[in-house]
């Protein structure tokens, strides 16, 4: 039957392809394509057995086009210049270590806050020149990382036109559960504990009773409790409750930044901007910082309805971002694999770094990945990993004195 199949074929070729009648087909590739057609239709009407076609490919081959999407530029440039706008409690410290750690092997000049105040840049204000440190001329400053409020045109006028402006937000029930218990042993919380005598729920509540008179310095500034992260992005205080004019406010903001990182899906966030500056997975690993040592409780609706009230503008800042991160997230091809792989690194490496002595390995190999070039970890990495932001400060400060 396969014989008399092939000679119907040749047939229905040399009939479709003749001289005289090619000139109607686009050439070559249109004889090939019908008479690949006229296989098809032998096989399925002249041949009294089923074929069943099937078209496999290797197993890498999907994954391997799948990697090669998710980089998307093959030959793009890492990206050196970054200003993070540093949210209050909301993983903002971890990042900065990792971008202290990022331009500290890279020599690069950092915009560092003062001696006398080695945390902020501008606790209650943005950028000004008499708080940035001197550097040498033709130098700009390549790494912000410090708090400080943000401001669009001061950011545009002290900081080169390519960098990168990055921001985390979290969200404001969590983030605002985060600040009162880091920030409970502070003197502006010691009227709240003396009158009340109660678990942290009875605390919280009492405090969101009126914020104002248990921060009575700071509220009139910039409160750590209520607003705060509309307070980083430079919101003004007066248009907190003015829906209008914050979304036009953020929708400003987030044309002016690179990338805006959510805290509740952090290794996510940081795999992503990884993507987007072209960095390595060694570039962004990290050690938690500021980890709060107490168990944070359950919190009951009417301590998030009562919050929502006080703090309408961050509530809409988190919306926003939290939104665009998710259809971030979901247009970036494989990103899941990745972050799982990232995870697992990162969980090897702290348990290196953790459990390093004289006596045992000094250096831990990490094999190369479909999302990252192969690298080493050396006792040197471990400790710049434990490094805490104060520490990394005063380094920086020796080297850039020098």
């Amino acid at each position: 039957m396969i014989p008399e199949t092939n000679k119907q074929q040749q047939k229905l070729t040399d009939f479709l392809c003749r001289p005289g009648w090619t000139h109607l087909w686009p050439g070559l590739i249109s004889c090939l394509l019908l008479a690949s057609l006229g296989t098809l239709v032998s096989l399925l009407f002249f041949s009294s057995q089923t074929y069943t076609v099937s078209i496999s490919y290797p197993p890498y081959a999907l994954s391997q086009w799948r990697a090669n999407w998710s980089r998307r530029d093959p030959v793009c440039t890492e990206r050196r210049r970054v200003a993070f706008v540093k949210v209050h409690k909301a993983a903002s410290t971890t990042v900065t270590t990792i971008l202290q750690r990022f331009g500290f092997s890279r020599n690069l000049t950092f915009a560092l806050p003062p001696k006398n105040d080695i945390w902020h840049l501008g606790f209650f204000e943005t950028l000004k020149p008499e708080k940035l440190p001197p550097i040498p001329k033709g130098k700009v400053y390549e790494i912000l990382c410090q708090h400080v409020v943000y401001n669009q045109d001061a950011f545009k006028k002290y900081l080169p036109p390519d960098v990168a402006v990055i921001a985390a937000v979290r969200e404001p029930l969590d983030r605002f559960v985060s600040s009162f218990l880091y920030f409970h042993e502070y003197p502006t919380f010691v009227k709240q504990k003396s009158r009340v005598n109660g678990n942290d729920i009875m605390l919280m509540r009492e405090f969101l009773k009126n914020p104002e008179f248990y921060e009575p310095q700071r509220f009139k500034l910039g409160s750590l409790a209520v607003n705060r992260m509309s307070f980083d992005f430079g919101i003004p205080k007066s248009q907190y409750r003015n829906a209008s004019f914050v979304d036009k406010y953020i929708k400003m903001v987030d044309e002016h930044m690179e990338f805006v990182l959510v805290a509740d899906h952090f290794d996510a966030s940081l795999v992503i901007l990884k993507r987007k500056l072209c960095w390595s997975t060694k570039d962004i690993l990290y050690r938690r910082q500021h980890k709060g040592g107490k168990r944070k409780p359950s919190i009951p609706e009417d301590i998030r309805q009562r919050l929502k009230y006080l703090s309408p503008s961050d509530f809409q800042l988190y919306d926003y971002f939290s939104r665009k991160f998710q259809r971030i997230a979901q247009a970036e091809v494989n990103l899941s694999e990745e972050v799982s792989i990232f995870q697992e690194t990162l969980k090897n490496v702290n348990t290196f770094c953790g459990g390093l002595s004289k006596s045992g390995p000094q250096v831990k190999h990490f094999e190369k990945t479909q999302f990252s070039h192969e690298f080493n970890i050396t006792r040197l990495d471990c400790d710049y990993l434990n490094f805490g932001e104060e520490k990394f400060v005063n380094l920086l400060w020796k080297r850039q004195a020098k």
